[in-house]
């Protein structure tokens, strides 16, 4: 398993709409914290992982270090083992 872990800009507040299973319009207002999360939910519902997020020039170091570790041995190449 390869640990990525990066800083990746959020805003500080927030104001999501969203419908109830019972389609009803709904709107949640945060701020600090409960903002962070709602957007990192919110991309998980769209698709997007945290290496979407990041600059391209941090990408590829990604990419780099990666194959580095599988020429070294320190990963294996399957396709499930990291998507970048």
């Amino acid at each position: 398993v390869i640990d990525y872990s990066a800083d990746v800009e959020r805003a500080a507040r927030v104001l999501v709409r969203a419908w109830t299973p019972e389609q009803k319009e709904i709107e949640i207002e945060a701020d600090d914290l409960l903002a962070v999360a709602l957007q990192h939910e919110i991309d998980h519902l769209d698709g997007k992982l945290f290496i979407d997020r990041i600059s391209r020039i941090k990408r590829e170091l990604y990419r780099r270090k990666l194959k580095k570790m599988i020429r070294e041995g320190k990963a294996d190449d399957r396709p499930s083992t990291v998507r970048i």
